[in-house]
């Protein structure tokens, strides 16, 4: 047998064997770079009643509190993992009338041995500014929320998520008996959303909704005086990436009797084994004229909702059966045996020692 011959031998079974293990489950898979996936969502919206400056005619109370929740979660798929059991802080009083500044956060995070992580968190900051006759003319909240995995051991299945959402309401009453007053009502928000997914199994989406209504008591008028803002920002390029926007101004139709401004807008991505990213930004202002007359009222429903999660659920491997594996691995080594019988002529051929 020729030296290049018995090279070939001895590639081809090893050649075998490192398949028949891979196969068989024992390399299973190669070494999976580190996990690091997430979603985030933050949002800083306002209104503000006529640059701040209001007839002392109008009066600005609070109404009720449409929504106020938040919740912060992580979960490891691991017996020995250890969860924060949560953290939550909040200063000031949003119930308060008129609403004081407040600030609320909360964390969750869930760490294994090895220090990888899973975390949801949530910020959420709203500030006032109020007149000489301690009205609220101008609110400002920001939100935002972040759900991320950080892990280095990717074989195990871990989650995290981050939602807020705040609504409340102010009224505005003409308490004049014979005087209609116009003036403008501006809003608006700076809205980023990004989601990240690399291996697969893994999946982020952040979703954020912005809205202001309008439900007037007696006679209203409200005019659309138009927005500005710049186009939105998106990435989108990568596959398993969608990314929704819808902003609509006034009712669905856009009818020129005003319903408000109602914008939602969502990013996601899914892991395809390469990373994956999905981002979307954008600035709106949008502005109102409105004309009040003597006893009426509107009432000005001011919301705002963050959410944001992400996933991994290790994916199930097929494995062949031990046996399956063998008969690769033997397969193997008869079919290149036979090449070798077959280059020799036949006066040479001699049966293998037992």
């Amino acid at each position: 047998m020729s030296h290049k011959l018995r090279f070939l031998e001895l590639f081809a079974a090893l050649c075998a064997i490192v398949v028949s293990l891979g196969v068989s489950g024992v390399i299973d898979r190669a070494t999976a770079a580190p996990l690091n996936i997430g979603a985030s969502a933050s949002m800083d919206a306002y209104f503000l009643i006529n640059d701040g400056v209001i007839r002392d005619d109008i009066a600005v109370s609070v109404g009720v509190t449409t929504a106020l929740s938040g919740s912060a979660l992580s979960t490891v798929e691991d017996a020995a993992a250890t969860n924060s059991d949560g953290s939550y802080v909040q200063v000031g009083n949003p119930f308060n009338d008129p609403p004081t500044p407040f600030i609320a956060t909360e964390f969750n995070e869930t760490t294994q041995p090895d220090g990888d992580e899973a975390r949801g968190f949530y910020y959420v900051e709203q500030n006032l500014t109020l007149d000489d006759s301690s009205r609220t003319v101008f609110l400002d909240r920001t939100l935002a929320g972040t759900a991320a995995l950080d892990f280095t051991d990717i074989a195990i299945s871990a989650s995290a998520s981050s939602d807020f959402e705040i609504g409340r309401d102010l009224v505005l009453t003409n308490t004049s008996d014979a005087t209609a007053y116009a003036f403008e009502i501006a809003t608006g928000f700076d809205m980023s959303l990004a989601a990240s997914a690399d291996d697969l199994g893994s999946q982020s989406i952040a979703e954020a909704v912005f809205s202001l209504s309008f439900i007037t008591s007696g006679y209203v008028a409200l005019d659309y005086l138009g927005s500005s803002g710049n186009s939105p920002t998106i990435d989108d390029s990568d596959p398993g990436v969608s990314v929704a926007n819808n902003c609509v101004v006034g009712d669905s139709d856009n009818n020129v009797l005003l319903d408000g401004v109602n914008c939602q807008a969502s990013v996601s991505a899914t892991g395809t084994g390469a990373p994956t990213d999905a981002s979307f930004e954008t600035i709106r202002q949008f502005f109102f004229g409105v004309i009040m007359a003597p006893g009426s009222s509107l009432r000005l429903s001011f919301f705002q909702s963050q959410n944001s999660a992400t996933s991994y659920i290790d994916p199930s491997v097929s494995e062949v059966p031990l046996p399956a594996s063998a008969l690769l691995f033997l397969g193997g080594l008869g079919f290149f045996s036979r090449i070798h019988r077959n280059q020799k002529p036949a006066g040479e051929r001699v049966a293998l020692n037992p």
